[in-house]
């Protein structure tokens, strides 16, 4: 019997440094639709509210495929502040397969502390786009820091249509 197979290729490496990866979308915590954007706050003008910071030409995300919906956990413990607005997310859920989105990435503020409404909110996004690619930041990093989590959940979003499309054929 096989217990597993290893398979090394430059399918997602190539897709990264050719901007060839899947149309992807993002649902987040309102409040929070730029933290993919915004970063870590390491520019040259750290402290400056008035710097510009240049959208990317081509994110892992674009800005009109992220949505925003309301709920909020709050560490240290996780404890649901907020419940989700399950409405909010399939009705995202259905703009985003509209605009042609082929990957989703769900990722609320702290839910590397409870990652339950992110499992609800792909849940429900499932129930109206059904094959969907849904990855949610509790499963990918499912640790502290917002923008970290954010970027990894979207860029994993951004391949997995490519690298599944590969092993497939």
């Amino acid at each position: 019997q096989v217990a597993s197979v290893y398979h090394g290729t430059t399918v997602a490496t190539n897709a990264v440094l050719e901007h060839r990866g899947a149309l992807c979308g993002l649902v987040t915590t309102e409040g929070f639709r730029d933290v993919v954007h915004i970063g870590r706050h390491q520019r040259p003008e750290h402290y400056s509210i008035m710097q510009d910071i240049p959208w990317q030409a081509r994110p892992f995300v674009r800005r009109e495929h992220r949505k925003v919906v309301s709920e909020r956990i709050v560490p240290p413990n996780g404890e649901v502040l907020e419940a989700l607005d399950e409405d909010g997310v399939r009705r995202a859920a259905r703009e985003l397969g509209a605009a042609g989105v082929e990957a989703v990435a769900v990722t609320f503020i702290n839910a590397y502390a409870n990652g339950e409404n992110e499992r609800v909110a792909a849940e429900a996004i499932r129930s109206v786009w059904p094959n969907a690619y849904v990855n949610i930041s509790s499963d990918i990093l499912p640790e502290i820091r917002e923008f970290e989590r954010a970027s990894t959940t979207a860029l994993n979003a951004y391949l997995q249509p490519v690298v599944a499309n590969y092993l497939d054929r």
